[in-house]
């Protein structure tokens, strides 16, 4: 029966909100004054490692309070949101070379959460943006990789890999919507440092954000606009906060 199962879905929710003597969904959820976020992120991290689905690579989570610096065994990067996951494996090397570390991150903030300041993606309209959504503003592999570290990275098909991962952790856990910042609302195209690459760096980051996303089923709705995956907990999410 059309809508039958959405239905359920929102009865269910309700009675368990009654029993638990909530009135509003992020106090279910995985907000920092309920529930904790970075918490579950981490347990996510730990189960992904323990199914063995990405095998030889392994999943680490890491936060900022807003972006940041961030390091590990396979050296420094630089999260452009305030969470973030890394992909990463060692790669051990002959006698006459040194080991190395194939490794990309995906980092995103939870709005209603985490800081978003708007100088961070020009033009974007985060009007847009609702308590709840994961908002990816970074897709990136190590700068510094070596030719057999990004050959790895290739054969996972990282970029999808790790955007795949953040949407799979939201639904999971029930929030409504994975959004992805488009390259054309990049902080980096503004950047004074890469103007002289502007041209060169917008083709590879629309490749990077614009064509992962669409190849992951996201949908752009307009100009300035993120791309957006709407998840089945976006209907428990209006019933309660429409």
């Amino acid at each position: 029966m059309p809508g039958f199962g959405q239905r359920l879905q929102i009865e269910q929710a309700k009675l368990f909100a009654g029993l638990a003597g909530v009135t509003r969904l992020k106090d279910l959820f995985l907000f920092e004054g309920g529930g904790d976020i970075s918490y579950s992120l981490e347990d996510y991290a730990r189960k992904v490692n323990s199914s063995g689905v990405i095998s030889p690579f392994s999943l680490e989570y890491h936060s900022k309070n807003s972006r940041g610096w961030i390091a590990g065994d396979w050296g420094n990067f630089y999260l452009d949101s305030p969470r973030g996951f890394i992909l990463a494996r060692k790669i051990v090397g002959s006698s006459d070379q040194e080991d190395s570390f194939a490794m990309a991150g995906v980092s995103f903030s939870v709005i209603g959460n985490d800081l978003v300041d708007r100088s961070w993606y020009p033009g974007l309209d985060l009007g847009f943006l609702r308590e709840g959504d994961v908002l990816v503003g970074q897709i990136q592999s190590q700068k510094t990789a070596s030719k057999a570290s990004r050959l790895e990275l290739k054969n996972i098909k990282w970029e999808r890999t790790l955007l795949d991962i953040t949407v799979d952790w939201a639904r999971k856990v029930g929030l409504p919507r994975v959004l992805v910042v488009p390259s054309a609302n990049n902080y980096w195209l503004t950047d004074s440092h890469c103007q002289p690459m502007k041209e060169e760096l917008g083709k590879r980051l629309f490749l990077r954000y614009d064509v992962t996303a669409r190849r992951c089923g996201f949908k752009k709705a307009g100009d300035n606009l993120p791309y957006l995956l709407e998840l089945p907990g976006s209907v428990i999410y209006k019933t309660f906060w429409d």
